[in-house]
């Protein structure tokens, strides 16, 4: 059906052509000069200011992609338009209709290579600008004017080598299919305006669940993770697999509405082409149905969990047991709980909330081998055989094993992340994901109940009918070597057998909810009065550490200090040991209830988002006192303050984060 030869020649002419032409020129400077200075502005406010907002963390470069993305492919959908609108009349104007007409060409041939040399034009364009862009970051990384200068890697190459070329060359069939179809120019130039405004309202005020499969790629909402990096999502691929799909059926039907005469079957082709087009459109509504899906289930277990109207009456005491994780691939928990009922308890079923995604293969109610259960909608119901005291004690043991449904957690949240919109919108810049259980990082986070509480899901206390259920921990978490894991309280090393590590949590005191943080991490601690404060993060993200290191003495002066003003106040740290741990910027760090406040004080962890204090550029500053030393003014170290020059730098930096993630404020929720 179609034949290389013409093919390649019609796509040699069209480039030759289309490159010569003055729009193609003015788009490409305009499109170069939107991206690449505001790529500067974006970099350099960064470097600037990243050392005092933790907020301007998100300038960076290595989180701006999906931004500058976004921007650059709507100014290449523009161009694409300027080229396509006309492209009938040019034949014409040309004196070369008569020569196409006349040769061995058939209109797939002739439509294919004029979109593909449209997409290779604008795609060209991108690839020069990003390069531009990552060579001028690099350059002011090498100045120390920005931390880290350039785009993630590996989402800028699935970007740059998947999403743009695969929505430029969808872009092109489509408005090919316009100007068949309409051969009107006006009328084709409205039109592909038009749609283009709806993609861009599509993409703009579509939730964030949703917009990834209903965009050609106009999704500046997602950031990339330099914790994390990925290529892009699997949901991503098959999204890039249907617009190519999509494309192809267009293309064919271009064809077949062309006005020159070929010998094609059209009826076999437009069949081919509407099947193709289905398929797409049919692929991509299976995706839009289950997303929609899946928030019917949220919505079903946040019903049932918010109409069953209990007291606590389940007290749970202790857990202890072992749980092993398999990054990217399982978790086996293994615990028994102590439990307790209270004097709400009326008899009847004994009630827990657990992660659906979770297999329990077993459950035992000690001394009543014949209690059942059912476990549906994240609750387990245990019917004891016989009627169960006020104030008895009882033993769960609970063998479970699966991946941690991210879904079923903050089901009391007033706002819904994934469903956000307008202002709302901004709520993603807190995270989209619950939990994460990667090949490179696990991220079990209370809320998202992978281990069993008592009751229907909460993750309010301020009912007083549900108040906080503090116990007991002897947790032994197994993991790959090499990997180290943040829990509450002191983590105590234990045998490598078979490339695998154990690690035992067991604090002295109760905990209202456990956090395990678990990956490759690089460490640093110190110890102060029987206290270990330690570091966990990315050995690549350790550099803004190193400004540091000549103010070790100063820091560990303002620890004793803290110490002393909560030993004079009564408070001690009622652990062993306080984690500052780095998380991916998709990990959420908000809860649930009326106020989603910060989850990112645990026990025994507080959490550092990875576009924060990790990547501020805290040699800026150096840089600006050698500025106002050279024209005379007084340097910052040297202005009234009791605090040594870099202790004050960490205190104000996070007294500037408004968004949750004040370490000092961890410290405190810690205590």
């Amino acid at each position: 059906m179609i034949e290389t030869h013409g093919f390649l020649g019609v796509l040699r002419s069209e480039l030759i052509s289309a490159r010569r032409l003055i729009r193609t020129r003015i788009l490409v400077v305009v499109n170069a000069l939107l991206i690449v200075p505001f790529f500067v502005l974006f970099t350099l406010t960064n470097g600037a200011e990243s050392a005092y907002l933790p907020t301007a963390g998100v300038l960076s470069p290595q989180y701006s992609l999906p931004f500058f993305g976004a921007w650059a492919l709507l100014i290449s959908f523009i161009g694409i338009i300027f080229l396509s609108f006309d492209v009938l009349q040019k034949d014409r104007r040309a004196r070369i209709e008569e020569v196409l007409h006349s040769k061995r060409l058939n209109n797939i041939e002739l439509v294919l290579g004029r979109a593909v040399a449209f997409t290779i034009l604008m795609w060209v364009a991108i690839i020069v600008i990003f390069i531009a862009c990552s060579v001028v970051g690099y350059v002011l990384e090498l100045n120390q004017r920005v931390m880290y200068g350039t785009f993630e890697p590996f989402s800028l190459f699935g970007w740059l080598f998947i999403t743009a070329p695969v929505a430029l060359f969808t872009w092109s069939a489509v408005l090919a299919l316009v100007a068949s179809a309409c051969r009107i120019r006006l009328v084709i130039f409205i039109v592909g305006i038009l749609v283009l405004f709806v993609e861009f309202l599509i993409g703009a005020f579509t939730p964030l669940l949703y917009s990834t499969y209903t965009t050609f790629g106009l999704n500046a909402a997602y950031f990339p993770s330099t914790f994390t990096p990925s290529i892009m999502t699997s949901g991503e691929l098959l999204h890039r697999l249907t617009l190519l799909l999509i494309a192809g059926g267009a293309v064919l039907l271009a064809a077949t509405l062309h006005p020159r005469r070929d010998h094609l079957n059209r009826l076999v082709v437009s069949t081919i082409a509407l099947v193709l087009m289905t398929l797409g459109v049919g692929n991509s509504s299976l995706q839009i149905l289950g997303s929609v899906s899946n928030q019917k289930q949220i919505a079903r277990w946040t019903q049932i969990h918010s109409d069953i109207q209990r007291t606590t009456e389940v007290d749970i005491k202790h857990i202890e047991g072992k749980v092993s994780i398999f990054p990217g691939e399982r978790m086996d928990l293994l615990v028994d709980i102590h439990c307790t009922t209270t004097d709400s308890y009326n008899g009847g079923n004994l009630l827990f909330n657990f992660n659906p995604g979770l297999r329990i293969q077993t459950l035992v109610l000690d001394q009543d081998p014949e209690a059942t259960y059912q476990f549906e909608d994240g609750l387990i119901s245990v019917v004891p055989s016989t009627e169960m005291p006020t104030g008895a004690s009882f033993i769960l043991r609970l063998d479970a094993t699966g991946v941690p449904n991210p879904s079923f957690s903050y089901l009391d949240a007033s706002k819904d992340v994934g469903k956000a919109v307008g202002m709302d919108g901004s709520l993603a810049a807190f995270g989209i994901n619950s939990s994460l259980f990667q090949s490179d990082y696990v991220a079990l986070m209370s809320g998202v109940r992978w281990l069993p509480q008592s009751g229907p899901y909460t993750s309010s206390w301020a009912d007083p009918d549900r108040p906080k259920d503090f116990f007991t921990i002897d947790l032994a978490v197994e993991l790959p070597k090499n990997w180290l894991v943040a829990g509450p309280g002191t983590r105590k090393s234990g045998p490598i057998q078979d490339e695998r590590q154990v690690f035992e949590f067991s604090p002295t005191v109760g905990v209202p909810q456990v956090t395990l943080l678990a990956a490759e991490f690089a460490r640093y601690s110190i110890e102060k009065r029987g206290l270990e404060f330690e570091l966990l993060v990315d050995n690549y993200h350790a550099r803004s550490i190193a400004y540091f290191e000549d103010s070790l003495n100063e820091i560990h002066e303002e620890i004793d200090r803290i110490l002393d003003v909560t030993d004079a106040a009564g408070i001690s740290y009622p652990l062993q040991s306080l984690s500052f741990v780095e998380v991916p910027i998709h990990l959420r760090t908000i809860g649930g209830g009326w106020r989603m406040d910060s989850v990112q004080a645990q026990p025994g962890i507080v959490m550092l988002r990875e576009q924060t204090f990790l990547k501020a550029n805290f040699q800026y500053i150096r840089q600006f006192q050698e500025s106002l030393t050279r024209v005379g003014f007084e340097s910052l170290e040297n202005r009234n303050s009791d605090l040594p020059h870099k202790v004050r730098q960490i205190r104000e930096y996070f007294a500037n984060d408004l968004a949750g993630g004040n370490a000092l404020d961890g410290i405190a929720r810690n205590a």
